[in-house]
Formats: C-alpha cells, sequence, structure tokens
C-alpha cells in the first residue's frame, strides 16, 4: 500500500454545472434526459465535456426540453431502515467488506499516517494540519483550509483495492457559498497514472447546510461524464456527519456505488459499470470552485477503508 499526501492537480474536468429550471436535467453534446420523479430538491445538470460556447447554447435550449427516460439504474434519497457500523462490521449485510486496510485517526498529532512529516501540509490552494479543537473523538482532527480555489488541498492514499467501503467523518465550520466542492477523489492508478472515476461533494447553494452530490467521470461512464445529486438529506453546518461509500469499481454489470449518510443509504448505483478494474487511489480533502468566502474551513477525522 502506496501514501501519498496530495493527488495530483490534473483533476481540471472536475466540476459541474447548475442550471435553474423545473426539472432537473442530465445533458450531453447530442441529447439531453430529463429525470422527473426523482424529487431533487435542487435543479442540476451535468457538463459532458461543453466548451463554454455549447454550454451557453444549451442554457438556452433547456427551457424547451422535456424527455423522459433514464439510462442509468439510479436510486436517489432511498432511506431504508438499514444502518452500517463504521466499517461495516454490524453483521446485517455479510457483503460489506470488514477487513482494515488503512485508518487514520489523527491522534500521532501529525499526518505520519499520510507519509507526511510534520502536522501541517501546505499546498497550492491552503493547507492541511492537525488540530485538537474540533474532534469527532479522540484528541486530533485535521483541518483542511481552503485559501484558493481549483487546486487540491488533499491528502491521499491507496492500495490494490478494486472493492472498498471508505468512511470519515467531516463537519464543514460554516454555511460557504458553493455549488461544487469536491470531498473525496476516488480515482484509478491505471498502468502508472491516475484516471478518475468518480468525486464526492459539497453543493451549499440552497443556503440550509450542505446537499450532497456525485459526479461521474468519463473513465466510468464510457463516454462523458454525469452528475446525480443527492437531496434526501443534507449535512448540517459545523456538525460532524458520517460519509461512507462502499464501491465496487469494476467495469461490468457488477460495478456498484453505494453513498451512505450517518449510516443510512442516500444512494444506490447498482448493476452498472462503477470502474475499470484497476486499484483504487483515493483523495480526502477538498478542490472546489467558486468558494465564499475564503479562508473556508472542513474538519476530517476517523479516516477508514475496509477490504473484503
Amino acid at each position: 500500500m502506496e501514501k501519498k499526501a496530495v493527488s495530483p492537480d490534473n483533476g481540471n474536468a472536475r466540476h459541474k454545472a447548475s442550471i435553474g429550471g423545473n426539472d432537473s436535467l442530465l445533458f450531453s453534446n447530442s441529447a439531453f434526459v430529463a429525470h422527473s420523479g426523482l424529487r431533487l430538491c435542487a435543479p442540476h445538470a451535468t457538463l459532458r465535456g461543453m466548451s463554454k460556447s455549447r454550454l451557453a447554447r444549451a442554457v438556452l435550449l433547456v427551457s424547451s426540453v422535456h424527455l423522459l427516460g433514464c439510462d442509468r439504474h439510479i436510486a436517489v434519497g432511498r432511506l431504508p431502515s438499514e444502518k452500517i457500523g463504521e466499517g461495516g462490521t454490524t453483521g446485517e449485510d455479510p457483503e460489506f467488506p470488514s477487513t482494515l486496510a488503512f485508518e487514520s485517526r489523527f491522534e500521532g498529532g501529525d499526518l505520519s499516517e499520510w507519509g507526511e512529516t510534520g502536522s501541517i501540509l501546505t499546498t497550492a490552494g491552503g493547507d492541511i494540519s492537525v488540530q485538537s479543537a474540533t474532534t469527532h473523538a479522540g484528541e486530533g482532527a485535521a483541518l483542511i483550509t481552503t485559501r484558493e480555489t481549483g487546486s487540491h488541498v488533499v491528502l491521499a492514499v491507496d492500495g490494490p483495492w478494486t472493492e472498498v467501503l471508505i468512511g470519515f467523518f467531516l463537519n464543514v465550520a460554516a454555511q460557504y457559498e458553493t455549488a461544487n466542492w469536491p470531498i473525496l477523489h476516488i480515482d484509478a492508478l491505471t498502468d502508472g497514472n491516475i484516471e478518475q472515476l468518480w468525486d464526492v461533494g459539497l453543493d451549499g447553494s440552497m443556503g440550509a447546510g450542505y446537499q450532497v452530490f456525485l459526479w461521474e467521470m468519463s473513465a466510468v461512464s464510457g463516454a462523458d461524464g454525469a452528475l446525480v445529486a443527492l437531496t434526501s438529506s443534507a449535512l448540517p453546518v459545523a456538525e460532524w456527519t458520517h460519509l461512507q461509500v462502499h464501491l465496487r469499481a469494476t467495469a461490468d454489470e457488477t460495478g456498484f456505488l453505494r453513498l451512505y449518510l450517518d449510516g443510512q443509504l442516500a444512494l444506490d448505483l447498482s448493476g452498472r459499470r462503477a470502474g475499470n478494474g484497476d486499484p483504487l487511489h483515493l483523495g480526502f480533502g477538498s478542490f472546489a470552485f467558486g468558494l465564499e468566502p475564503r479562508p473556508a474551513e472542513i474538519f476530517l477525522d476517523d479516516v477508514t477503508v475496509h477490504v473484503p
């Protein structure tokens, strides 16, 4: 297992667009698909490799589009009774990965668990430090401060995994203005290079906590990227929330991605391509766009990666 401090800053394609309207839309260069009945709280649209001029033309077309259908099995906002433990060890579902492959509790007061010396990591976009004033449990947690947008402020780890249960506790210090704040990158290590698979991020545009969005990269979709917005539950401000992602990153229909908020299933993408079958590279932190005011702060604690 190789631990890395900062994922390479090749994430320029990591962004999403929000467009006002009555429907939640997924659109590509050649076709629009309007999703109705998903009960999304905020209208969103996906930007599938469009230039600014194509986006401008797309905005003009949105008001006249109302096509039904979906080419993915997507369950949005489903909150069943099942809950999972921190490492999927409650025994309620034998498929949950339960072997601990990586953890960082930040209890040592430094970033040594991530292969870094010292307690502060400075990047082009901000810095990551270990502090004790705001923690989920114990005496330490990471403070991730974003000073410049469009640049990684990220701790990263990778290993020979294609199925993982990722867990971490997140606390957003304040209500910031942003519709596009990725806080978890899920990538693959393919032939020595990083291939982007998924982003999990925060959307604070509704002004009452943060909706969680999921951005699917082109390596997963097989064509262009796509956005799925989670609106069944909003992350509160200045409180700890447990986020978990159970991912089987295969390139066939055995793949899936399931997102849990405080143990409740919030998104289920099942029976579909969810990766390329290569080992995973995980980045925790900030890669924000349009984030105001700055500096902006989030706290990260009790990071775990479990495998089958």
